[in-house]
């Protein structure tokens, strides 16, 4: 039997319908970095679960919540993890890279789980994923405010990759592997870098 008390590290399984989108995805990189510095510094540079302090500073980590019944994801909060914190929140994809048994051990040594009270919790989140990927869920990301104003957008003219012209950032499309390129690039190229598509003239 599991116990009843929440554990200290918990696994968070992100729906497979938003595996491919997250917070870090959803904003600009220098606000992302804002928001990190600020969750890291609050937490003293050291992982908010098992206190260590490591030889860099922490990942920062959104910790959600599920409306089950509306299909939202709600941003709770921002947290600083440690690489093996960080691993055991979001441990499928350690699992797929065979990475399990260390993600695993640790896992059980900060909840104090034996192993079997820690594969019986696994499974238990592992069946909840499997309902809530057949489900399409919408961002509440709200919880954003308490960390402050975001850093209004860049003006930082950036070059573009085809034809290594400056442009403003608004004028830039970004494709595939961090490649920008300009309107005139874009719609030069025989098939629309970004999607495969005949580009838009």
């Amino acid at each position: 039997m599991i116990p009843e008390v929440p554990p200290r590290l918990a696994v968070e399984l992100v729906p497979k319908t938003r595996s491919q989108i997250n917070l870090r995805s959803e904003l600009p990189d220098r606000e992302w970095k804002r928001l990190r510095g600020i969750v890291c510094e609050a937490a003293g540079n050291r992982c908010e679960i098992c206190g260590d302090a490591g030889r860099r500073a922490p990942d920062c980590n959104a910790v959600w919540e599920y409306d089950d019944e509306r299909l939202i994801q709600r941003l709770v909060r921002l947290e600083a993890l440690c690489p093996a914190c960080h691993a055991a929140k979001h441990i499928g994809p350690e699992i797929a890279q065979g990475r399990r048994e260390q993600t695993v051990c640790h896992l059980a040594a900060v909840n104090g789980w034996t192993p079997q009270h820690t594969e019986l919790y696994l499974e238990r989140q592992f069946d909840q994923w499997s309902v809530r990927s057949t489900k399409q869920w919408t961002f509440d990301l709200a919880a954003l405010a308490r960390y402050g104003p975001p850093l209004p957008p860049s003006t930082r003219r950036k070059r573009c990759t085809e034809c290594r012209e400056l442009h403003p950032p608004d004028k830039l499309t970004a494709v595939a592997a961090k490649r920008l390129l300009c309107a005139g690039c874009r719609a030069q190229a025989p098939t629309d870098p970004a999607t495969g598509d005949a580009p838009n003239v």
